[in-house]
């Protein structure tokens, strides 16, 4: 069976036909409103949350309205009615009387200037872990004078002969549309409603309760303060104000009742509603608070303030509630309706906490979950204008703006350590880009107080020498400038914690281009910050900067710089270097210097041997540095993924070790955990494992009212999940907008409206079957559009009117094209995706075989391709052609490992995407700890995270005695068990033999890991006795040990032997390397292996992985070892690893001819395109043909019209070349007459000769053609070139007359050098002064040659060009490649070089120990594709590496990417 590797598919390039589809009409409409009332109608609403009962629990429960800085809760109470009040101001701690000298809870005792940091940097510096650890817990902030967010207090409505049990048709609910809480029951003949809003434009509360029916209302208004004072009672009003014992902070409150009908009494302090048909109830709050540091407060006296609050409620009060309902309604929906979303819901039945048990469940229909899903979508949206508006004085806390208690969790603060960063994820992408303005605010206000943070614990000084020296705040924060690190250490401390909100920040401008916004409000932050880092980083041993003391948080150990604080310095530098550059920053002195620094940072990212990004720099293996690892929530090592655009699809390394990296990351986390993941894991493409997380958040992180549960409450968690969701439709940060990047299969038709895009593009598009239909793109700042999209290329971009815009084709996949503010573009034409087979599945499961089955596809002629990946290798189709829908795999052999398989459909050339994926693994159970299987004797439960099922056995003191037995049928066991630097050893019996001791010291805490593993057991039945052995290992501090689980395996996984008849056999092929099976030699020990003649491993199985050089045929050769003594016969085979395909060269000499005979006829050729396999013909972007010529003809053109013809060169399946255009012109029937200057011409091979030829009429299209293109070429514009000995003519004709014609012959006869002057042969020598070459294409026009030596001359020279071109026998030949080991003998001399522009391949040690070069120039825009391993090793440390200006950033990080050998020291310019 032939194996290949796998590219990614050409997806439906191949269409018959491109259709432009219409758009579809939203789901999501914006409701009609009446133009008095501004009623909406609820029925059938896909975006309302509603219930039918009332709510007992504050969190899980209540609804929630707000207006950015006044928030409320509503219960929908029956008998009496509750809502919380809150104002986001209300705070205690800060500045007080009793706290005089409040300094945001900086010591100065503590940092002293920054000495404790400099003793704990010395300490590290020193090797001195240990003490530099302990000397970090000092390293600290106050606490008191922190204070919390405070809830303001209670209002209650209890209505006089109403009860519960008398009401029915009760239903509360929340209009997402409209902001609109409502609650209505009925009871007797009397239907009561109580309406609910948050007015931005009045800053009012409004309440409008009502009865309709023989009942009128008899209401009591109660308003209740948590701030320890009482309401006041007068006429129609409450007053509840005071000022906060913490802080004396002045509060002041006002509640209006206005009635209709009847009346409004005060009694002390509540208000009495008798005989009333409705009343309205207005209520605003303020306090005295202002973010001005040092006093944070406004100055005003109570009767002031009271004054202010008054006045809002009073004009809202003479307005009237339909008019503020009216302008509520209308200010909420220009934020909210910019943006809608259709997945293909349908409105439930169900209630809302119904619908979210049915999710939970299972049970809910996919119309049912793509509504909860679409509704928590908008939920996001809407909770973002409730709680941050651009008016409000504070952004949205750790609970919005909503809160129940004086004490609440974390204070309800501003965590600086991803809570507030995710708060404001959502804001810009859908559509909310002013609600980020409170954030922006507040991140500038920590400014002035950061400074004193930075002055005493880095020591870095703000004055008028040094203004805006640099700024400081750590993991929480306050209104009243606390900046200063946490209380401990272990989560307190993260100066890092200011570069990533001010990515937020820096997100403001990237998506809205508002550069005054930015110049005024943001560089300014960033300038400061990048000056801070310029000062407190150090260099490490290797001369790299780094950030010390650093802590990833909230686990693992302290150091001197981290994957965490240095990705999101590289982010600072590289985003402030952007800034300066817009904002036209003077001081360039500092942007070099920011450049200089960003490219000497350590890391910021790291490999570790398992694959993945490393947490911490001294990490080896998963696992191997102490903390949480697999279970921890935070993903601090992600962040240069996400939100960051460190690691991207331009560093593909990076990116496959972030994979790595999530997946040994537990999915189950806090609700705000699972957000950050969905976030991750769509910036990875991998659609369908975020929507897996979207599950989990739905399942174990949403409460009723659907609210994100930490728990408890925390509203992060709420904008992580909208985020995640825009994040898998669109992506923008690296420089162009990806269309549907992380698409799960569930979501296959859908329309999403309003994403906005960085540059400011508005998107509106729709997809069915996984595929984009139509895209919109409305340019608000007439930036260029950059979009990325499967084969988006083969689209149609036209402008509002219809008109073709002219698009430059960067790549496949990639287009752009410039825009007009406020002009809009449509994106059509996308050829149509073929249908992925879905319900992929194993059937039936043996020892080595593994039988499939799938769905068919609705397509009749459709058949099915069968892809296979070993476990570390690529993905391999195995079969193709397949019209059935099952498939037996006939090679499934455990030594392959996890096996994972997917399934393609397809006709002719197209294939549908991979379908999902199915594993065949091991046959293996888990036994948890707490199965009835297991007898113990002296061992104690422990519950705890992060083990297997969540608990675990332990034995705290062991004394030898303490047993786990368990009797098991199978073939194979393992034991799991936590490991930490106070354990010791487990003794394994396997019936009643010992069979190891099992040491679970590690020098942190690790869970769930393998200390015991036997597979080779007879299958069968037998008993395992784990023992506590009470030893220990010399580094262990104890003898502690604990149990997680068992893993028993029920299938038998050694390797098979071949059939007698099979000497041999290629398993799996991988890029560089093959895995070759053999027939095992009887008595041999081992076997060595031999490439091409050459010893390159041994192995004592009958199998291996050989190395093998990807496109290069190799012969392998198998020898049997005995006794060290090799046979003199053995097995050989030859293989290749496939090279991945080239993009073929643009299609040339393209002519389009009407036949002069019949002139619906067109003759269509072009002369052949180097890497092509065959080609595709589009005739008005409709594809006609497939072909492998480079000539065809098509009929049925209608002579009176214009036609286009489009021609693109493809290679292998995914590869295909720009187009080329040539335009088919109406018949006119003309005669025409050609001529000739000569008729004749006598050549050398080699020499060029340009025919003159005239035609009458003037504006006819020549076409030339060679009879005899081997002896001499010619191109359309009558270019001949002579190539070899011999003789034809040159045929010129026109495409308007076909009788018109006439030739040129051509004689080539030998140079008088007797054939030198030939075409240099393949291998064959070419020389310069300096250099010598060989031929690597043979070609009289397109010939190539690689660098093989250094001449005597060039081994003098100091400087070495590598030419772009060279010349032999006057033929032109491009220079690609320079051979390995060929400047190895240069390394005394040479100290410059530069490489030419054609150069696309650099050989293994091409420049090793060059140790005195320090200057190489790349000429060309286009980074190398190959640098051999070492090429440029132990060159000088400090080499410059120039490459061209216009050189874009993809290809230079590609550059960089190529040339690691080089050194992290060397210095990359432009020139």
């Amino acid at each position: 069976m032939r194996i290949k590797t796998i590219t990614k598919l050409l997806s439906a390039v191949l269409s018959a036909s491109i259709l432009a589809a219409s758009v579809p009409t939203a789901l999501l409409a914006e409701p009609a409103v009446p133009a008095e009332a501004g009623e909406t109608t609820t029925e059938r609403n896909p975006l309302r949350l509603w219930y039918n009962t009332a709510a007992e629990n504050w969190q899980e429960q209540t609804l929630p309205i707000g207006n950015g800085d006044i928030g409320a809760n509503i219960y929908g109470g029956i008998a009496s009615e509750h809502l919380t009040f809150n104002e986001k101001t209300l705070w205690t701690g800060g500045p007080s009387n009793s706290r005089p000298n409040y300094n945001g809870g900086n010591l100065e005792n503590v940092g002293n200037e920054g000495q404790l940091v400099k003793e704990i940097q010395e300490l590290f510096a020193a090797g001195n872990s240990t003490a530099a650890t302990n000397k970090c817990s000092t390293l600290i902030g106050a606490q008191n004078g922190y204070g919390a967010y405070q809830a303001w207090g209670d209002i209650y409505f209890d209505y006089e002969g109403v009860t519960a049990s008398a009401a029915q048709e009760y239903v509360r609910d929340l209009d997402l549309e409209t902001a609109l809480s409502t609650v209505s029951f009925q009871a007797d003949d009397t239907r009561y409603t109580r309406e609910y809003f948050v007015s931005n434009p009045d800053n009012v509360l409004v309440a409008k309760l009502s009865a309709e029916g023989s009942r009128k209302l008899n209401v009591n208004v109660r308003f209740t303060s948590k701030q320890g004072v009482t309401a006041v009672a007068s006429g129609d009003t409450l007053l509840v104000a005071g000022s906060v014992s913490d802080n004396q902070l002045k509060f002041d409150s006002v509640l209006k009742v206005v009635n209709e009908g009847g009346s409004v009494t005060g009694d002390g302090a509540s208000l009495q509603v008798r005989d009333a048909s409705s009343i309205t109830v207005y209520v605003s709050a303020a306090t005295d608070y202002k973010n001005i540091y040092k006093t944070y407060r406004t100055g005003e006296t109570s009767e002031e303030l009271h004054a202010r609050v008054a006045e809002d409620v009073d004009a809202a009060a003479q307005k009237g509630y339909d008019a503020v309902k009216r302008d509520h309604i209308a200010d909420y929906r220009e934020l909210f309706s910019r943006m809608t979303l259709d997945l293909g819901a349908e409105v439930s039945d169900k209630p809302t906490n119904d619908l979210l048990a049915a999710y939970k469940e299972n049970t809910a229909s996919e119309a049912e979950r793509r509504q909860l899903e679409t509704m928590l979508f908008q939920y996001g949206r809407y909770l973002t204008i409730a709680s941050s508006r651009e008016n409000s004085q504070l952004p949205s806390n750790l609970q919005g703006v909503w809160n129940d208690s004086n004490s609440p969790q974390w204070a309800s603060d501003y965590h600086l350590n991803v809570n507030l960063q995710m708060n404001y994820w959502p804001t810009y992408v859908t559509n909310l880009s002013e609600c980020a303005d409170p954030l922006i605010r507040y991140v500038d206000s920590l400014r002035e107080p950061g400074r004193e943070t930075a002055r005493i614990y880095a020591g870095i000084v703000t004055d008028e020498e040094h203004p805006e020296n640099g700024f400081m705040a750590h993991t929480q924060n306050t209104p009243f400038g606390w900046t200063c690190p946490g209380w401990a250490f272990s989560w307190g401390w993260s100066p890092a914690a200011v570069p990533w909100i001010l990515q937020n920040c820096w997100d403001y401008y990237d998506f809205t281009r508002d550069e005054e916004y930015l110049k005024e409000n943001i560089y300014p932050m960033m300038k400061e910050e990048a000056v801070l880092y310029d000062q407190m980083m150090i260099e490490d041993e290797d001369g790299k900067l780094v950030s010390s003391p650093s802590f990833s948080p909230e686990h693992g150990p302290y150091t001197s710089g981290n994957t965490y604080e240095q990705s999101l310095i590289w982010q600072l530098y590289e985003d402030v270097i952007e800034a300066a550059e817009i904002v036209g920053e003077e001081d360039t002195e500092k942007i070099n210097g920011w450049k200089s620094n960003q490219e000497r940072l350590k890391g910021p990212i790291e490999i570790g041997t398992d694959g993945q990004i490393k947490e911490w720099y001294t990490e080896t293996t998963l696992g191997s540095v102490g903390g949480e690892g697999y279970g921890h929530r935070h993903l601090s090592h992600m962040l240069g993924l996400f939100p960051g655009d460190l690691i991207s699809v331009e560093t593909p390394e990076w990116l496959e070790a972030a994979k790595v990296s999530m997946n040994n990351r537990t999915d189950a986390s806090t609700g705000w955990g699972m957000g950050q993941r969905i976030n991750t894991w769509a910036r990875l493409g991998e659609g369908n494992k975020a929507y897996k997380l979207i599950t989990d958040l739905f399942k174990n992180g949403i409460y009723a009212n659907l609210w994100d549960k930490h728990p408890p409450f925390q509203i992060d968690g709420n904008f992580g999940y909208t985020a995640g969701v825009a994040e898998m439709l669109v992506q923008s940060n690296v420089g162009y907008i990806n269309l549907l990047p992380a698409l799960p299969d569930v979501w296959p038709k859908g329309e999403a409206n309003g994403l906005l895009a960085r540059g400011n593009f508005e998107i509106d598009m729709s997809w069915s079957k996984g595929q984009v239909d139509t895209v919109t793109l409305t340019s608000n700042k007439g930036n260029k559009a950059v979009i990325q999209y499967k084969n988006v290329i083969l689209a149609m971009v036209t402008d509002a009117e219809g008109n073709p815009v002219e698009v430059e084709k960067l790549s496949n996949n990639r287009i752009s094209f410039d825009t007009e503010a406020g002009k809009t573009y449509k994106i059509s034409g996308l050829p149509e995706k073929e249908e992925v087979p879905s319900n992929l599945r194993i059937e039936n499961k043996a020892k080595d075989t593994v039988t499939l089955a799938w769905d068919a596809v609705e397509s009749e002629d459709a058949v099915y391709n069968v892809y296979r990946k070993t476990e570390g290798g690529v993905i391999t189709q195995i079969a193709s052609g397949i019209s059935d829908t099952s498939y037996t795999d006939a090679e499934a052999y455990d030594i392959l490992g996890t096996l994972t398989y997917q399934v393609t459909a397809g006709s002719g050339m197209t294939e549908s995407i991979m379908s999902a994926s199915v594993e065949k693994t091991e046959e293996s159970q888990m036994v948890d700890d707490t199965s009835s299987d297991i007898t113990y004797s002296g061992w104690a439960k422990w519950d705890a995270t992060g083990h297997y099922g969540g608990s675990i056995q332990y034995v705290q003191n062991p004394n030898g005695n303490e047993t786990i037995t368990l009797t098991f049928t199978g073939c194979g066991i393992e034991v799991l068990a936590p490991k930490n630097a106070d354990r010791g050893f487990l003794e394994i019996s396997i019936d009643g033999k010992v069979v190891e001791k099992a040491d679970t010291y590690a020098s942190g805490d690790l869970k769930q890991q393998v200390v015991f593993s036997k597979k080779d057991l007879d299958a069968g039945e037998h008993t395992i006795v784990v023992r506590a052995a009470n030893e220990k290992n010399s580094s262990s501090r104890g003898t502690k040990v604990e149990f997680d689980a068992f893993r028993i395996f029920t299938s038998i996984v050694t390797p098979p032997s071949l059939p007698a008849d099979s000497r041999y056999h290629v398993l799996a092929v991988e890029e560089g390397r093959v895995m070759a099976q053999w027939e095992e030699t009887e008595g041999a020990d081992s076997y060595n292996i031999y490439v091409n003649g050459e010893l390159v491993s041994t192995s004592d199985k009958p199998y291996a992985w050989i190395a093998v050089e990807a496109g290069a045929e190799r012969t392998i050769e198998i020898k049997s070892v005995a006794n060290g003594v090799e046979s003199s016969d053995g097995i050989s085979f030859g293989t290749t690893v496939p090279s991945e395909p080239k993009t073929p060269e643009k299609v040339t000499g393209l002519t389009a001819v009407r036949d002069t005979s019949d002139p619906t006829l067109v003759r269509i050729s072009w002369q052949a395109s180097e890497g092509a396999e065959k080609y595709l013909v589009y005739l008005d972007n409709k594809q006609v043909a497939v072909t492998e010529n480079t000539e065809l003809s098509l009929g049925g053109f209608d002579t009176a019209k214009e036609y286009t013809i489009l021609v693109y060169a493809v290679a292998g399946q995914d590869n295909i070349s720009e187009f080329t255009e040539v335009t088919v012109e109406a018949w006119k029937e003309i005669s025409v007459s050609i001529s000739v200057a000569q008729k004749s011409k006598e050549l050398k091979p080699g020499e060029i000769y340009v025919i003159k030829a005239s035609a009458a009429p003037s504006d006819v299209h020549l076409i030339y053609r060679s009879l005899n293109d081997k002896i001499a070429a010619v191109d359309q514009n009558g270019k001949v070139t002579a190539i070899a000995e011999g003789e034809t003519d040159i045929a010129i004709t026109c495409m308007e007359d076909a009788k018109a014609s006439v030739t040129v012959h051509i004689k080539v006869i030998k140079s008088e050098s007797s054939g030198s002057d030939s075409v240099p042969t393949l291998n064959s020598k070419v020389e310069d002064a300096n250099l010598e070459y060989r031929v690597t294409k043979s070609d009289a026009v397109n010939g190539t040659v690689t660098v093989s030596g250094v001449k005597a001359a060039g081994k003098k020279k100091s400087t070495i060009t590598i030419p772009a071109t060279v010349s032999k026998n006057n033929y032109t030949f491009k220079v690609t490649a320079i051979d390995k080991n060929v400047f190895k003998s240069c390394k005394k001399k040479l100290k410059s070089v530069i490489i030419g522009a054609n150069v696309n391949e650099i050989g293994a040690n091409c420049f090793q120990k060059c140790t005195k070069l320090k200057s190489i120039r790349f000429m060309g825009t286009i980074a190398p594709k190959k640098v051999g391993k070492n090429a440029f090793k132990r060159i000088k440390s400090n080499c410059k590496i120039y490459y061209p200006k216009n050189m874009r950033k993809s290809e230079l990080k590609k550059l960089k990417s190529k040339m690691k050998s080089a050194g992290k020291k060397v210095i990359y310019k432009k020139k």
